[in-house]
C-alpha cells in the first residue's frame, strides 16, 4: 500500500495495522510486521504489511538484532 502524501493518512493506516495486529496477538499470533519506507523527496511512504497469525516457536529473540543487522550491512551482507 503506497500513501502519496505523508500525514493523517499515513496516521489512520498505521493505526488500523497496530489494531490488527493486537487482534492476532492476542489470538496467540505474532501479529504485523511492517515494512516502512519513506521517500522524504518524494512526500511518498510505502508501508508493507506481513500478517502472522502462528504463533512463533523454536525461535530465540535476539535483543541485540538492530547491532547485529548494522554489523551485518557494515561487513557488506546483504541476502
Amino acid at each position: 500500500m503506497v500513501v502519496e502524501r505523508l500525514g493523517p493518512e499515513q496516521d489512520a493506516v498505521i493505526t488500523q495495522m497496530l489494531a490488527e495486529s493486537q487482534i492476532l496477538r492476542d489470538n496467540g499470533g505474532v501479529g504485523v510486521s511492517i515494512i516502512f519506507i519513506l521517500v522524504p523527496e518524494a512526500n511518498i511512504g510505502h508501508i508493507t504489511p506481513f500478517k502472522w497469525a502462528e504463533p512463533l516457536s523454536g525461535v530465540n529473540y535476539n535483543k541485540d538484532w538492530e547491532a547485529d543487522l548494522k554489523e551485518m550491512v557494515r561487513r557488506g551482507m546483504t541476502f
